[in-house]
Formats: C-alpha cells, structure tokens, sequence
C-alpha cells in the first residue's frame, strides 16, 4: 500500500505513539520507582567534548558536573542540525498506553507524563519529516552518577530484553515487535529495531539508550515504509556529536 494515500490519520497517530513513547522512554532512563527502572526522571545523550559516542566511557567520577536543564536543551539536535520539517514538543503529545513488555512497558507508562524530580534536569525534542516521515525524538537528562547507575542500569536491561510493545492511542494499536541491534558507532549504546504494521501500512523505527556519567541519551527513531537503518544511525550520531560538544562532558 502506498503510505502516501490517505494516510493523513495514520501519519497523526505515528507521530503521536513516536513521540509519546520516544519522551517516555527518555523520562524512564535516569529514574527509580516501584517497577524498578523509575517513575521519573529523563533520558539523555551526553558526549565527550568534540567526540563522537565511540570515544566514550559508561561513567565519570562522582565529582562530574551535573548539566541543567538549560544546558541540556542547548545540546539538543534542532531542525537546522538535521533538516526535518517540523519541530513537535514531545511533552504536548499525550493519550498513549503501552503494553506488553515488563518492567518496561510499566516503567514507560508510569513516566510518560512525569517530571523531573529532585537533583535531575531534562529537556526533549521531536520533529516530523512531513510526508511519511520519519519522526524522532530526542531527549537528554543529568543526574548526580552515582544515583543515576542503577537506574540506567535496569533500564538498559529491560530495553536489551524486550521483545514487543503495543501503543494504543485514540482506540488504534500498533505492535512491535523488537530485536536487540548494534546501533550508532558506540558499544556502550542499549537499542532495539522495532517493526509493526498499523492500518496496512509498515511503521519501522529504533529506540536507543546510552549513558555518559551524569547524562543519560534517549532516542526514537521512526518511519513509515523502508526499514534502512543508516538515516536513524546517522541522526543518532549527530546527536550524540552535538551534546559531547556542547556539554563538554569528559
């Protein structure tokens, strides 16, 4: 099926589930909570200074600088960085479940609309590409590291071995099912392809996490049609590039 013919409601219910889950996910990676990967809190991508994520470790010292909210919206990929259409505040975007995969759907569930909470900071991003796609979302969250390990810790776990999600939003469903990849050019990044069918039209995408001692990535990357990674790695790494430059992480 051509997903250029009136695929406008499909296209709505997309961006919606990518951006919900993409800002959930973010929300989920630096917070603890009663399903054990937290309740709230935010995910982020830090680099290192004029580095690309393959240059860098899991962790820096305690003493590491701990980004503000300010900060960490600077080092935000934006539409001029990769050339999508339209810029979409994750945060207006609402009325998505998801099921399927504990503790991760729960945590997800749990954080879509949390906040940060004492000692963490976060800034998100999403973007639409017009047309089919593709729509991501970016987010970055700081936190002291030596409250942030464990949490990222069993994140990163529950991502690594999950095998489908369903998102439900406005009656529609969609279910991936999810294969653990190499993602990017960093072998400390957590990521998983994700391949669904919604309305008869083929969704593929990526989600990925990746930590960098106070700072915590999260990434969502999705399209409707053609299942190549290289645009969603290569948006991916610019992200990566930018928040190490800008955060000047070590």
């Amino acid at each position: 099926m051509n997903p250029t013919a009136g695929s406008a409601p499909v296209l709505a219910f997309v961006m919606a589930v990518a951006l919900a889950l993409g800002l959930a996910a973010v929300t989920a990676a630096c917070s603890g909570g009663a399903t054990g990967v937290g309740a709230t809190g935010g995910g982020a991508q830090p680099g290192g200074a004029g580095r690309t994520s393959g240059g860098h470790k899991g962790a820096t010292s305690a003493a590491a600088a701990v980004p503000s909210a300010a900060e960490l919206k600077s080092a935000l990929l934006t539409e001029h960085d990769i050339g999508l259409g339209s810029e979409v505040d994750p945060k207006s975007i609402g009325g998505a479940s998801i099921a399927g995969c504990e503790p991760l759907a729960g945590t997800l569930n749990a954080t879509m609309t949390a906040t940060s909470g004492p000692g963490e900071h976060a800034a998100s991003s999403g973007f639409a590409g017009g047309g089919t796609g593709p729509f991501l979302a970016e987010g970055l969250t700081s936190k002291a590291p030596n409250l942030l390990a464990a949490d990222y810790a069993r994140t990163s776990a529950a991502l690594r071995s999950c095998r489908s999600l369903t998102l439900t939003s406005g009656g529609t469903h969609l279910k991936f099912t999810m294969t653990p990849v190499a993602f990017g050019d960093s072998k400390n990044t957590s990521a998983a392809r994700l391949k669904g069918s919604v309305q008869g039209f083929g969704v593929n995408g990526y989600l990925a996490m990746e930590r960098f001692g106070p700072v915590v990535l999260s990434y969502y990357f999705i399209q409707l049609g053609g299942s190549s990674s290289q645009l969603a790695s290569t948006y991916y790494q610019q992200a990566v590039a930018k928040a190490g430059k800008v955060l000047a992480l070590p």
